[in-house]
């Protein structure tokens, strides 16, 4: 049988990426003018939807908007401290320029993770994934230490190499 999500996870992986894939100006806007409030609000109300017998407390949680220029802003969001395997230590929302052609503009959203995982010998692995618009997670390339300015690095190196 599957282990259940925590609220952690599904915090992380579906209710973030779903509100800012489908609509990072609206997502941008509220978390601007709420701040903290914006994400605690989705933080308990994933708490309280989901099912989960043990409600995780809100500490820890945090944010960083940055805009780097050509019109990319990247949001990254600090999440209370993971105490189970595929939980996130941060989530960056990259929000590029509008690309498309005459008539179609579109918003081509990423969202990316740090997380860890243990190997076949017991190891621990830090590693980036990807959590698509349609909330496929992916692993897309090896992570550094849980370090907040490390992993911004990490993810403003894969913009400017994906040209996001």
């Amino acid at each position: 049988m599957a282990e259940k999500k925590s609220q952690h996870q599904t915090f992380s992986y579906e209710a973030l990426p779903e509100l800012f894939h489908n609509d990072p100006h609206g997502f941008l806007t509220y978390l601007r003018r709420d701040k903290l409030n914006f994400l605690r609000f989705w933080w308990d109300y994933v708490g309280k939807t989901s099912g989960q017998n043990n409600q995780v407390a809100f500490e820890g949680l945090d944010y960083s908007i940055q805009e780097l220029g050509n019109g990319v802003t990247l949001t990254t969001i600090t999440l209370p401290t993971p105490t189970r395997p595929r939980e996130a230590y941060y989530l960056a929302l990259v929000l590029p320029r509008p690309k498309g052609g005459l008539f179609i503009r579109k918003d081509l959203t990423r969202v990316f993770t740090l997380e860890s995982k243990t190997d076949v010998d017991g190891n621990k692995k830090m590693f980036i994934g990807e959590i698509t618009p349609r909330l496929k997670h992916v692993e897309f390339s090896k992570g550094t230490d849980p370090n907040l300015e490390a992993f911004n690095t990490e993810v403003v190196e894969i913009i400017k190499s994906h040209n996001i």
